[in-house]
């Protein structure tokens, strides 16, 4: 489960950089081509975990809630 929350958080974390107005300092510290680099492979780093948490936590599911008797 810890792959998953991780990626998820590493992939909109990298998409809210955008909404932040962090983006044109990035672009400005890093250039044009490195920063779209860099997005991506965070973007790509991001989904891999949460294909990859999604995986585990399919095989050992964590008991959130039982329905009542």
């Amino acid at each position: 489960m810890t792959f998953l929350v991780l990626g998820i958080a590493l992939f909109f974390g990298i998409h809210a950089v955008g909404s932040l107005g962090l983006r044109p300092a990035a672009v400005g510290a890093l250039g044009e081509g490195p920063w779209k680099g860099l997005y991506s492979l965070v973007s790509f780093v991001g989904l891999g975990l949460i294909a990859w948490g999604y995986g585990i936590a399919r095989t050992s599911p964590t008991v959130v809630w039982l329905p009542p008797m």
